[in-house]
């Protein structure tokens, strides 16, 4: 299960922000992006098990 709170945890760390997230995640190396209100959901443990 993915544990939203580590993930919030890690990314205030690096000194990211979920809007720096999305951002660095629309580059066409990672073939996929992650929206600032997804990745906010999933901190907030209100999506439990995203696809990947």
């Amino acid at each position: 299960m993915l544990n939203g709170k580590k993930i919030r945890e890690i990314r205030i760390r690096l000194g990211y922000t979920a809007r720096d997230v999305e951002i660095l995640t629309k580059s066409p190396k990672y073939g996929t992006s992650i929206s600032k209100s997804y990745l906010e959901e999933l901190e907030r443990g209100d999506k439990k098990n995203p696809s990947f």
